[in-house]
């Protein structure tokens, strides 16, 4: 009978919020578990249908606490105490959170993991200068403990591992697979969700989706739209959460466009609303790959992004790069499109992007790391 390869997966949270945790869970739910079981390491656990769908698979849910202010070391203790607890457990550890893996990759180090994989997510590191320093030095400090580095995109890798890494093939850049059948363009889900929120058949919907964070810009997308509305007949959908979520109601309301913003909150069927949109907007201050433009990209949308974003994204032709962060240069961008619309149909065909043949790859990979020792994997 064949070993079972385990592999205990480190991340914050698992939640329809997080992009991490929408990729994570794409490659989890298209493994064979006969072959490769997944637990799972989080700050925190929310008591939601991802959790509930890791624990019908097989898979435990631990948690740490999240490494924050003064309780860095305290998180380093539970980490350590919980690897003391499972000696032996996991051939691999998966971390997604580079600025926590000084302590998670450490003590799995310590208690004879062998292979021990750092993924870089994103291309730049926190909003804030302290939070950038912080999490600089804490990323070095976490790169001394991985044997392998994975990144989504070329941008997140040069970002966490260095050009000289990348330009000697020591990063895997591993694609942010989805379920390109799921997120295909379907008629019938535009028609019920526009019904649903009160869209007309000649308005125009903008969409985005993302937590309500800095990073994601949503207040920037708010005073476009602001603008866009003046001209076209168009309404927007945000979909998502977060910290900022009360001061983007006072923004809108500030702009007089209240009315025309639908918060439609954190929804578990994404696709749909993909279906109901007419153009995607993501104006995000920076992104590794990010996962839900390549969701919009499967669904034929077009989508406006932000210069800051990696090129890597443009997956099709449907997407336009805003060179220029000037309200004009957007609302520009829109009319053209208005204009330009034609029938909708699904976009993205790729295998590169395809989770079913993708998630073959990492099960392949994860199976063969389960054969090595921590002296004989290559860095």
């Amino acid at each position: 009978m064949k070993k079972t390869v385990k592999v205990l997966q480190v991340l914050d949270y698992v939640n329809h919020n997080s992009g991490v945790s929408a990729v994570v869970m794409n490659y989890f739910s298209h493994m064979d578990r006969d072959k490769v079981q997944c637990d799972f390491l989080l700050f925190e656990k929310e008591e939601n249908e991802i959790s509930r769908e890791i624990v019908r698979c097989g898979g435990r849910i631990y948690t740490s606490g999240r490494p924050a202010g003064k309780s860095i070391l305290n998180y380093r203790k539970r980490v350590d105490e919980f690897f003391a607890q499972h000696v032996g457990e996991y051939e691999v550890v998966h971390i997604h959170i580079p600025n926590a893996a000084f302590a998670v990759l450490r003590s799995a180090k310590k208690y004879g993991v062998p292979v021990r994989i750092l993924h870089s997510h994103n291309a730049r590191g926190a909003d804030g200068t302290v939070k950038k320093v912080r999490n600089f030095l804490l990323n070095k400090w976490g790169i001394r403990y991985a044997n392998r580095y994975f990144a989504c995109s070329e941008a997140a890798g040069v970002y966490l591992y260095g050009k000289r890494k990348m330009e000697k093939h020591q990063v895997w850049v591993i694609n942010n697979a989805i379920d390109l059948k799921r997120y295909a363009f379907r008629e019938e889900s535009r028609e019920q969700i526009r019904r649903q929120c009160g869209i007309g058949p000649e308005e125009m919907l903008l969409g985005n989706v993302g937590r309500f964070v800095e990073q994601k810009n949503q207040i920037r997308l708010l005073e476009i739209f602001a603008a866009a509305e003046k001209k076209l007949d168009v309404k927007l959908i945000l979909l998502g959460d977060g910290e900022l979520r009360e001061d983007l109601r006072n923004k809108a309301e500030q702009l007089g466009i209240i009315e025309k913003v639908i918060f439609a909150g954190v929804v578990d069927d994404v696709e749909n609303y993909l279906s109901a949109m007419d153009v995607f907007l993501l104006p995000s201050l920076y992104e590794g790959l990010p996962v839900v433009c390549v969701e919009a990209q499967a669904a034929g949308l077009p989508c406006l992004v932000s210069a800051n974003v990696t090129r890597e994204i443009r997956l099709t032709d449907q997407v336009y790069f805003i060179e220029n962060a000037e309200t004009a240069q957007w609302c520009e961008a829109l009319e053209e499109l208005a204009h330009n619309m034609g029938t909708r149909q699904s976009g993205l065909k790729l295998d590169a992007y395809d989770i079913e043949k993708q998630a073959a790859v990492l099960e392949e990979n994860y199976l063969r790391y389960g054969k090595s020792t921590d002296t004989d994997v290559d860095l």
